[in-house]
């Protein structure tokens, strides 16, 4: 009986597969022993196969190891029978196979007790195929790539597994992935101070300000809708960055020339990102100063400009130009608190306006032409070309003053004659996978994207 002990023991130290139970013993006093094949989580959950008598730790791990069957084998598989006595997992009607576990109270364990085969075809449409199953599966290689495409990581799944995916679920699945290893918005916003005082104290002279709302705090004893009207709760509103180096260089080296472009934040958190940028010596973009705010107007131009003429020191406005593409708001707001300075308008977005009531590439290369023209007599010649040639083109032009879109009439103090404001937009292409990030990951981004695009 010692030996029959030991053998055990050595069995059930050599593998974690098997375990012994002694059924009873003859009159020779040998022992008869039935073994059982015990699931391992680690070795088989991805190539899970069933035998009669094996044997799961728990409840939910069965359930698992069924739904992991399922989609392997491609089988429409469903839970008839599900307590926590007792669990029957029976395929489609056509086919016979059912798998049934129940507890042994005795071992503490479940067992599978009736096993049928398969006559059923597999099939593409799995339903355990599902969000969590996508995290589960693909959580590190997402995290590694977090832009994976959700067409790419559709066509990745079905490659590998043979199963058909919704669309819908891997974007849920992939949503989740960056939730986890990210946090949520609420959790972003909560960490945001620490992240603004600990740019404050290893950047210096960068200007941080942040605006919030104060907002009654909702009792939460009593319906949501209603406050108690006593304690205030901050809610975040604006966000104001202006980099202490860069507006340093920008002061001290380039040209007195900014540029200012706005665009939408995808994040759910929402908002708009205000940017302010200026041209090195290379006719480079040089960003140094953005802004969140919660939408484009007039308002919120006017708090980011006035930040920005505190920051700069704006004294002379006759030495500054600004350029932008005409944004709701800028205009308005560059006119009121920069009385005297030079206001350019991208010619581009000029002729965007242009070309959708006077068409044609004679009048398209005219308005061009009279862009880039840097004398008034040959700014007057070829808007009389154009004049022949669409005396109603000439109209639209004469109501727009030149002195913003044509170099005959730019201020000649910055030293500088673009005509477009193309290099806002760049920027805001290269933030473009940052704008659908939480806050604290997006500032973060577009700090690298600043920090990299600047010497």
């Amino acid at each position: 009986m010692t030996e029959a002990v030991d053998d055990l023991q050595s069995l059930r130290s050599s593998s974690d597969e098997l375990r012994s139970i002694d059924s009873s013993s003859d009159e020779g006093g040998t022992s008869h022993r039935r073994q059982y094949l015990i699931f391992n989580v680690d070795s088989d959950m991805h190539n899970s196969q069933f035998k009669l008598g094996m044997e799961f730790k728990s409840h939910d791990m069965f359930r698992d190891v069924v739904k992991e069957y399922a989609i392997k084998w491609r089988k429409h598989i469903t839970f008839i029978k599900n307590d926590k006595q007792k669990v029957r997992a029976k395929c489609k009607v056509s086919c016979p196979w059912v798998c049934y576990a129940s507890y042994v109270k005795h071992d503490g364990l479940y067992r599978i007790k009736t096993l049928d085969e398969h006559t059923c075809n597999r099939s593409f449409d799995v339903a355990y195929v599902s969000s969590k199953w996508i995290v589960k599966r693909y959580f590190e290689r997402i995290r590694l790539n977090p832009t994976w495409p959700i067409q790419s990581l559709s066509d990745t799944i079905s490659s590998e597994h043979n199963v058909k995916v919704d669309l819908q679920k891997e974007r849920r699945a992939r949503n989740k992935v960056l939730t986890q290893v990210e946090g949520t918005t609420a959790e972003q916003f909560a960490m945001l101070w620490s992240y603004i005082e600990e740019i404050r104290n290893t950047i210096p002279k960068t200007t941080i300000c942040i605006k919030v709302k104060q907002i009654p705090k909702v009792n939460e004893w009593t319906n949501p809708r209603v406050s108690d009207g006593i304690d205030t709760e901050s809610k975040f509103k604006r966000l104001y960055f202006c980099w202490g180096p860069l507006k340093k260089a920008f002061m001290n080296v380039y040209k007195l020339v900014i540029g200012g472009d706005g665009c939408h934040l995808k994040g759910s958190h929402g908002g708009i990102l205000l940017t302010a940028g200026g041209i090195d010596a290379k006719n480079c973009i040089f960003p140094f100063a953005y802004v969140i705010v919660e939408k484009k107007k007039k308002k919120t131009w006017l708090w980011f400009l006035e930040l920005l003429e505190h920051d700069l020191n704006i004294v002379n406005f006759h030495c500054y130009t600004f350029m932008s593409d005409k944004q709701k708001g800028l205009i308005d707001a560059v006119a009121e608190l920069f009385p005297n300075v030079s206001h350019r308008f991208c010619v581009r977005h000029l002729y965007n306006n242009f070309k959708g009531k006077h068409k044609g590439l004679v009048l398209k290369d005219l308005l061009w032409k009279t862009a880039r023209v840097t004398t008034v007599p040959a700014f007057v010649k070829v808007m009389a070309e154009i004049k022949e040639v669409d005396c109603k083109a000439y109209n639209w032009l004469v109501e727009r003053p030149p002195i913003h879109w044509s170099r005959s009439h730019f201020n000649t103090f910055p030293k500088c004659d673009l005509l477009l404001n193309n290099l806002r937009e760049c920027f805001n292409s290269s933030i473009l996978e940052a704008r659908s990030k939480p806050v604290v990951t997006m500032l973060e981004k577009i700090r690298f994207v600043v920090t990299r695009t600047c010497p």
